[in-house]
């Protein structure tokens, strides 16, 4: 499988040779897929609070995560914030390796790197004391 980054600014997967012989056709994946598996990859990390740091994993998440297509490569740039208590860099490892796990399995795209920014702690709620 081949992949580039097209004129448009989409990243798309263009099947084998021997596929459009057979007349199968092409699989086209657009930027904002592979952007959304990322996001949603680092959401499920235990100790990732959110991705990014203003609002939790949503719609918008795929506008926090920056993609970078080098030949048949692609890194990812993801900002998390981390819940109190977790080790950031034990979360952001955790991160790295679910992010290139999906986007790999998901997409077929090569990951070169995962490159993650903790951009916030997002420290308990307190109990109100009610007297």
């Amino acid at each position: 499988m081949h992949i580039i980054l097209a004129s448009a600014g989409k990243a798309w997967c263009r099947m084998s040779e021997k596929n459009k012989k057979v007349g199968t056709g092409q699989v086209k994946i657009s930027e904002s897929v592979v952007s959304s598996v990322a996001a949603v990859a680092a959401a499920e990390v235990e100790g990732v609070k959110m991705v990014g740091g203003k609002r939790p994993i949503n719609a918008k998440a795929p506008r926090l995560v920056s993609l970078l297509f080098e030949g048949n490569q692609v890194t990812v740039d993801i900002a998390i914030t981390v819940r109190y208590g977790y080790s950031i860099p034990a979360v952001g490892k955790e991160v790295q390796n679910a992010v290139a796990t999906a986007v790999e399995a998901m997409t077929g795209l090569a990951v070169a790197a995962v490159n993650v920014y903790c951009v916030g702690v997002s420290f308990p709620k307190e109990a109100k004391d009610t007297k």
